[in-house]
């Protein structure tokens, strides 16, 4: 049986049903309730609010010990001047981000239905009457009286708020049922009292219990208030039932969020109105930015395929600086893409194995080929028609780039425009292109921080399968592979799983809500991805990601969930041996994405290398020899891992 079917099985045995209010008919979405002080003190932006205002109700307390109980005047009277202007404003935060606990909402309801008489009992120094305009509006009425221990200066944990409570209405402490959330004032002092009473856990521990990266994650960053809201918003999620939906709510929610709340920022410090979301990243970020916006933003969606930039462009030596087979894969989408434009080409372009022989058929025919990208660039001005757009600045969102390739094609579509493509983050290389393409990032560093950047590209994409051209107008998809029809499959789900987080935090936080750090959703994605748990591996074991630009090289996702269980899994595997005289083995180096070891006659392990997460670990023979861990800013070298050697701390 479930707690809130023993929950509703003790209610039909009582007349008299009392509800505790926090943590139990209503939820603040922190970790702790005094992070809401602390997001006061950044929403008026008054430094050192929080901390003072801890103090003066520890002071009003010692003021008032003649009492059991204080209230919220009391309080503001033994706080510093400056802030006694915000008391108003602690209760306005107050009454829009406290939510109605759903399970609870429930049982209140149904205790209803059985016609019981229902009583609220609180331990607080809010006022009652706000208290219970409080609860009106999130839902809970037809509740009979309610008592507040700052009215009454009486507590339940002292037990003489419940004493209260029984002479004034007159009723048998074995006809009442008690429900709260505190092991002390809510259980063992009722039951001192004679009333029957059930411990609802608090949320936040709940989370805890059931989610131990939620608890990975608070461990990690304790004093940050994004932690704290991120996951408050998560003891409000109702999307469990469906594991996709549940976890785009959990994990893409955060990230997508984060990212649009900057990106409407820089937008109206860049006064651009018009912002174009590049498929198919851009497919759940432009339903979220739209869902948060405070502004009259108008957006659209559109295909920038790699194709289409060097068609336009003919930039093909983009791709040959990144290597050989960067270079390779750009020459053959470009020759493939003309192929079947002009006669010639159909007939003599040639099958090339190296980017040397592509950019030698090029440059013999590069009139040919100038000409064909002229009448590319006109038909992809012509696909833009449709927009309508009507403003000189353009913004364009993407995820990350290494070659800016969506930002240089729609540049060659619109080139009476300008553009401003913005990112989550630009790899090292694209740094060159700064100069000649506006650009701004979400992330400030240009490196890859990501314990498995494919996992975001998972959160940010669309149902629909990879573009391979646009032929006058008309978008032509590529051939969707068994890979990507999975994707495809669960996508929708996931997708609505991060607008559901975007939306109840709109809903909890109004015009209250706070900025995401960048940061602080990387530790997040990471902390996912270090902690793999059995449900997830087994909804993601036929998930895969296609990690070439060609679309047909895939490996698991996330990489690391499978790869240190199962180290011979294509493509993270490389072993090289080297033999003696070609016949005698000698070494072997095995090699996968976070580990490396090296073996003698190929069957002696000798040196090995593991990373995970904030750690690297060097290994002698099987033993620790060198570790470094990282954590927050403190950076700590050890010997042996447990002989400390320097520890680095910056601010």
């Amino acid at each position: 049986m479930t707690l809130l079917n023993k929950i509703k099985s003790q209610i039909n045995d009582h007349k008299v049903i009392s509800f505790d209010i926090f943590d139990t008919l209503l939820l603040r979405p922190y970790v702790k309730p005094t992070d809401l002080f602390f997001h006061l003190e950044k929403l008026e932006n008054v430094p050192g609010f929080a901390k003072a205002r801890i103090e003066a109700e520890q002071k009003a307390r010692q003021v008032h010990a003649d009492v059991e109980d204080i209230t919220l005047d009391e309080i503001y009277n033994e706080i510093d001047s400056k802030y006694k202007n915000i008391q108003q404003k602690e209760m306005d935060l107050e009454c829009q981000v406290l939510q109605p606990n759903p399970e609870i909402k429930e049982v209140f309801d149904y205790a209803l239905k059985k016609n019981k008489k229902i009583i609220i009992v609180s331990d607080m120094y809010l006022p009652a009457k706000f208290l219970s305009d409080v609860l009106h509006k999130k839902g809970f009425n037809g509740y009979q009286k309610i008592y507040v221990s700052c009215e009454y200066r009486k507590t339940k944990w002292t037990g003489n708020l419940y004493q209260f409570v029984l002479d004034d209405l007159g009723i048998s402490p074995k006809n009442v049922l008690h429900i709260g959330d505190n092991e002390g004032a809510d259980k063992s002092s009722a039951e001192k009292n004679g009333i029957k009473a059930v411990l609802y856990p608090k949320v936040i521990n709940q989370l805890f219990e059931e989610n131990k990266r939620a608890k990975a994650f608070y461990k990690k960053n304790p004093n940050e208030l994004e932690t704290s809201i991120i996951l408050g918003m998560l003891t409000l999620n109702n999307t469990q039932n469906n594991y996709w939906r549940d976890f785009g709510y959990k994990y893409a929610g955060p990230v997508i969020l984060g990212y649009m709340q900057w990106l409407e920022k820089q937008l109206k410090k860049d006064k651009i109105s018009e912002v174009m979301f590049v498929a198919r990243d851009g497919y759940t970020l432009e339903k979220v930015f739209n869902l948060i916006k405070t502004a009259d933003f108008k957006t659209h969606y559109f295909y920038a395929p790699r194709s289409m930039n060097l068609a336009c462009n003919l930039n093909y030596d983009h791709n040959c600086n990144l290597g050989e087979e960067a270079g390779l894969a750009g020459l053959n989408t470009l020759l493939h893409y003309f192929q079947n434009k002009d006669e010639f080409l159909r007939k003599n372009t040639p099958q090339i194995k190296t980017s040397t022989e592509g950019i030698k058929f090029i440059e013999d025919n590069r009139v040919l080929f100038e000409k064909l990208a002229q009448k590319e660039k006109k038909m992809y001005g012509k696909y833009f028609e449709q927009f309508k757009l009507k403003t000189q600045k353009i913004a364009m969102i993407d995820t990350c780039s290494t070659l800016l390739s969506a930002q240089k094609a729609i540049i060659a579509g619109l080139p009476d425009k300008k553009i401003k493509g913005f990112y989550w983050f630009t790899w090292e290389g694209t740094q060159k292109d700064i100069d000649k393409y506006e650009t701004q990032t979400y992330q400030t560093s240009h490196k890859q921080e990501f314990l498995d950047w494919n996992i975001m590209e998972l959160f940010m994409t669309a149902p629909t399968p990879p573009v391979e051209r646009i032929d006058n107008g008309k978008v032509i998809f590529k051939q969707i592979t068994p890979n990507e029809a999975k994707r495809m499959e669960i996508y929708p789900d996931l997708s609505q799983g991060a607008i559901d987080f975007a939306r109840k935090y709109v809903d909890v936080f109004g015009k209250c809500g706070i900025d995401f750090v960048c940061e602080r959703l990387i530790d997040w994605i990471n902390i996912l991805c270090d902690i793999p748990t059995q449900i997830d591996k087994e909804h993601f074991v036929n998930l895969y990601h296609a990690w070439n630009q060609e679309h047909t090289e895939w490996q698991p996702l996330p990489l690391q969930w499978f790869c240190s269980s199962k180290e011979d899994l294509e493509p993270l595997k490389k072993i090289t041996r080297f033999y003696l005289l070609g016949r005698v083995p000698l070494f072997k180096f095995k090699k996968t994405l976070y580990r490396w070891k090296l073996y003698v006659l190929h069957f002696i392990p000798l040196i090995s290398y593991k990373h995970k997460f904030n750690r690297t670990c060097l290994y002698l023979l099987g033993i620790p020899l060198f570790e470094i861990k990282t954590k927050k800013n403190k950076i700590k070298y050890s010997l042996f891992k447990f002989l400390p050697l320097i520890s680095i701390k910056s601010k």
